[in-house]
């Protein structure tokens, strides 16, 4: 009885220690999933202000429009996110926009979030990067005014540090896509 007693007293005094020792690994993942890092000075290379160029084709096949905006993207939050704050006119109209950008280190993917003075809606997309941050594919959908869900394409392209191209994509329900929209940003 004795031995039993002696027994469990020593496993009570290790359960505490293992315990402490988990919750440990566990702060250190956290802290780990936390720091922002090299796809995050990828975008990053996205900060400062632009002018912008906006070309819209309201359906495949419509005529173009072209309307001109500023922009002013910065890094936020110790370097995990960057903040887009967009002015200028869409289709005659004033046209306000906030994008916000960053890499989630757990799902090892690129998020994005967009709203905009043309609707009360959110829309995010996940993408990814390629040839060493010159270069951003996202995907993402939304619902249209009349509820239906619309899928879309965005391709982002560094030019070179002053010029990104941004190229937005609508997917029809046949699978089809079209190019709906480009923004030319050029650094100021």
């Amino acid at each position: 009885m004795k031995q039993l007693v002696c027994a469990l007293g020593v496993v009570l005094l290790f359960v505490p220690v293992v315990a402490l020792a988990q919750a440990d690994q566990e702060m250190q993942a956290w802290i780990e999933a936390s720091k922002p890092g090299q796809e995050h000075q990828y975008i990053a290379q996205f900060s400062g202000n632009w002018d912008v160029t906006a070309t819209f084709w309201p359906a495949p096949g419509a005529p173009p429009q072209t309307s001109k905006g500023t922009s002013e993207h910065k890094m936020i939050m110790g370097g995990r996110y960057l903040h887009q704050l967009f002015k200028g006119d869409m289709m005659g109209q004033p046209f306000e926009g906030i994008g916000m950008w960053g890499y989630d280190n757990i799902k090892k993917e690129y998020v994005s979030t967009w709203l905009d003075s043309m609707s009360t809606g959110i829309m995010m997309s996940t993408g990814k990067g390629e040839t060493g941050g010159k270069s951003f594919t996202f995907s993402g959908e939304y619902k249209d005014p009349k509820g239906q869900t619309r899928k879309n394409r965005e391709v982002l392209r560094f030019q070179d540090p002053n010029k990104v191209v941004a190229e937005m994509y609508e997917i029809g329900p046949d699978g089809k896509e079209f190019k709906n929209m480009e923004l030319t940003y050029t650094r100021k």
